[in-house]
């Protein structure tokens, strides 16, 4: 009998912290997105943003190409 072995790839992630506390509700929420434009996220962003503020209507979804904006959550991301 042949015998397939297999390598995870994952690896092991032991967790140093507890999770966040998780929010009640997204209403009054500022949403923001920050992308690396990978997989077409030009195409993506915009129904995702559509999508949150269909489903979530107390919620500000920021706007994906707004250019201050983004260069704000890459400084910030740096950090």
């Amino acid at each position: 009998m042949v015998r397939l072995e297999f390598h995870d790839p994952s690896g092991a992630i032991g967790a140093t912290a507890p999770h966040a506390r998780r929010l009640a509700s997204l209403e009054g929420t500022r949403l923001g997105f920050l992308s690396n434009e990978q997989w077409q996220a030009y195409r993506i962003l915009p129904l995702l943003k559509t999508m949150l503020e269909d489903d979530f209507p107390g919620i500000e979804v920021l706007p994906i190409d707004d250019d201050l904006y983004m260069r704000r959550c890459q400084d910030r991301a740096r950090r």
